[in-house]
């Protein structure tokens, strides 16, 4: 939910993370042009988002024929060249008797890849815990839930933000790593979560814990690729997002976190928008970018010692400004298609995340502000889940293997997201209850919508894709049937014979030889 290089092949960066969306793995159609494929790699997954890690054989040698020897690169080129009067070729060549490698092993490099099941299970945990706070979320605004909740319902905020959210970006990490052992992290995350459900929630906060520091151990890990501002960045969002899993098993108030969490989910998504805008990013703004996070990181703690949270609020609006100057999301919303898709959830999310951010230092502490709902939904939930939507065609593809074409479909959950956020918002601001409700109730919908259009993209993109590589086989194997030596004619009592037809050449040839005689 996604960055230590630009991005390169659909959705990697060319830098020491071989973390890639390569075509082979996840060839999804997303746009219908050029430029908006460019666009697509530009909105593409944080931090190497790997689906690189199957096993790929091609190894390829080199020759010049020039020289007589072999140059030792890996070349897929068949084109010569000439120099003087003499030609050089290069061709490609299997690698002859390549050892196999050990079983979750990439045979490029030998590193361990996770396999899709363990993928699907751990995202599985991340859904069940987006369903049990929707649920707890419906039961907090007091309208019709499909399950009562007989715990507190307050705990809303916890599942979905370490329990859905922290799930997917973890796992998202953890296959960038290819790490089977960290794959505890989202595990830990997800089913933390459910448990806090439970007669004893301390198990489901211990294992939150331990997620959140999995999380920042598989950051450390990254670092060994490629040390980024947009990778320091990221670090100090999961050390918020630890802190604030410590003190919510220590029992601290969930307003009183709302600083930690907001810092954890925005600087998240703040180094992967650095990582994607860095072709164009001057080292400064960079800098500028990782001082900004500092600061979030220390004004969030600052405010858990009684400070001002004027401070806090005024460095989110700083952040805002920074990526309403630099994020690439402005160029790619001309792109119709998946990038304008994208494109425009970024902005929107980058709005909701200014306009929290301003009703916060306009209003005061959270704690004793009438906009608490309001802050609170337009930063974690407009900001937070707007970026999901826009990141997800691109995320689930790299994570799950599975295609999530673009439809045009994804645009009814997000303007349902958007509308129900500003109802929500509106009715903060005049006191109406039941626009309030209506309003929070919308945005529920809106999620769901969005998984019910994800998963439906996803289903009638692989049956068009079964079709087209049925068709293609057997275009394959006509083109490449053994043609016979010579056609058969047929009599006509419709009976076929051995005995070949005669050829336009030999028959003129019989009635040369007839005419002689």
């Amino acid at each position: 939910m996604l960055s230590n290089s630009v991005p390169s092949d659909s959705t990697a960066r060319p830098s020491n993370n071989d973390a890639a969306l390569t075509p082979s793995d996840n060839a999804v159609p997303q746009a219908n042009s050029t430029s908006a494929n460019a666009a697509v790699s530009s909105a593409s997954v944080p931090t190497g988002s790997s689906s690189n890690d199957t096993p790929k054989n091609p190894e390829t040698t080199s020759t010049s024929a020039s020289a007589g020897a072999s140059s030792g690169k890996h070349s897929a080129s068949g084109s010569s060249s000439g120099s003087r009067g003499s030609k050089s070729k290069t061709y490609t060549q299997a690698a002859p008797n390549q050892a196999a490698a050990p079983a979750g092993l990439n045979p490029a490099d030998g590193t361990s890849y996770i396999p899709a099941i363990w993928r699907w299970i751990t995202l599985l945990t991340g859904g069940a815990s987006l369903l049990i706070g929707l649920n707890l979320a419906l039961n907090l605004i007091a309208v019709w839930a499909p399950i009562p909740a007989h715990t507190d319902a307050s705990l809303h905020g916890q599942i979905m933000t370490l329990g859905f959210l922290g799930t997917l970006i973890t796992l998202e990490r953890v296959v960038a790593l290819r790490s089977r052992t960290l794959l505890i992290a989202p595990l830990s995350l997800g089913i933390g979560s459910i448990l806090l459900l439970t007669p004893h929630p301390q198990w489901g906060q211990s294992l939150q814990i331990i997620g959140m520091a999995g999380l920042l151990l598989t950051y450390i890990k990254l670092t060994k690729r490629d040390l980024s501002n947009a990778l320091a960045i990221q670090i100090i969002g999961s050390i918020a997002g630890l802190a604030a899993a410590t003190l919510w098993a220590l029992g601290a108030q969930t307003h009183t976190l709302i600083p930690l969490i907001s810092t954890f989910i925005v600087l998240t998504i703040l180094g992967e928008r650095v990582e994607l805008a860095r072709i164009s990013l001057t080292l400064r703004a960079e800098r500028l970018a990782f001082a900004l996070s500092a600061l979030l990181m220390a004004t969030s703690l600052a405010l858990l010692a009684g400070a001002p949270s004027e401070i806090y609020a005024t460095n989110l609006l700083l952040i805002t400004a920074w990526l309403t100057k630099h994020d690439i999301a402005r160029r790619m919303a001309t792109v119709p298609g998946l990038p304008r898709y994208s494109a425009t959830n970024m902005l929107l999310a980058t709005a909701w995340l200014g306009l929290g951010s301003l009703t916060w230092l306009l209003t005061g502490p959270l704690a004793t502000s009438s906009a608490y709902d309001s802050i609170v939904h337009a930063i974690l939930l407009g900001y937070g889940m707007s970026m999901i939507f826009a990141h997800a065609p691109i995320i689930l593809p790299a994570v799950l293997k599975l295609p999530l074409p673009y439809h045009p479909l994804a645009w009814i959950p997000t303007i349902a997201l958007n509308l129900g956020i500003l109802i929500r918002f509106y009715a903060n601001v005049r006191s109406y209850p039941t626009s309030w409700q209506i309003g929070a109730t919308l945005t529920v919908i809106a999620i769901l919508l969005f998984l019910a259009a994800s998963i439906y993209a996803s289903a009638t993109s692989n049956k068009q894709g079964a079709k087209q590589a049925a068709k293609q086989a057997a275009k394959a194997s006509t083109k490449h049937a053994p043609k016979q030596a010579a056609t058969l004619s047929i009599k006509p009592n419709d009976k076929q014979t051995d005995e070949p037809t005669t050829k336009p050449n030999d028959r003129q040839g019989n009635e040369q030889k007839g005419a002689t005689r």
